[in-house]
């Protein structure tokens, strides 16, 4: 059970991390090689996508797969939404796009790929191990964007107990609904 707390609380902030805004630079921060955000960030120039405002997220789990586990623990999980509000400031909107998609990633995770341009997201993430150094956790993102909005795909593989792996998705949604309140 821990692992799945922990896939729990690695997958729902990347799914969610969208709407604290990104970069929109026609190009690319991907790199040979994992990349740490400062890194990322140095091969781009920063530019706010998202509309500083009041957004509204939604995000939702779409499939679990966790071998050897009750199938009413994968069930539930299934289907399970998380909303909220936040109100971006234009700080936040102009924050380098790598660090707001890795919030709540934890200082282990390094981008293989982030790809960010014309409206779309791509961004492959892996988290080691603190204690062994060893491969914890990939996470992958695809979606689209743009000034009031964004759709993102999250996909994350865990290391499960014994060799197995904990895989889940979740489909984040976003927009832009005025000013702050």
């Amino acid at each position: 059970m821990h692992n799945l707390r922990l896939a729990v609380a690695a997958l729902a902030p990347l799914a969610l991390a969208a709407c604290g805004g990104a970069a929109d630079q026609p190009g690319n921060a991907a790199a040979p090689g994992a990349q740490s955000p400062a890194e990322a960030a140095a091969s781009i120039a920063v530019k706010a996508v998202f509309e500083p405002g009041q957004w509204e997220s939604t995000s939702a789990v779409t499939a679990v797969s966790m071998p050897g586990a009750p199938a009413e623990v994968t069930r539930a999980m299934v289907g399970k939404t998380t909303e909220f509000k936040h109100c971006m400031t234009e700080a936040e909107a102009n924050r380098e796009p790598g660090e707001i998609f890795r919030k709540g990633a934890g200082d282990d995770c390094q981008y293989e790929r982030f790809n960010i341009a014309d409206g779309k997201i791509d961004a492959l993430m892996q988290c080691k191990s603190k204690d062994s150094g060893a491969a914890l956790s990939t996470i992958e993102m695809a979606g689209s964007y743009d000034r009031t909005s964004y759709a993102v795909t999250t996909r994350m593989s865990v290391a499960g107990p014994g060799g197995q792996t904990i895989a889940m998705e979740a489909k984040a949604n976003g927009r832009r609904t005025g000013a702050c309140s």
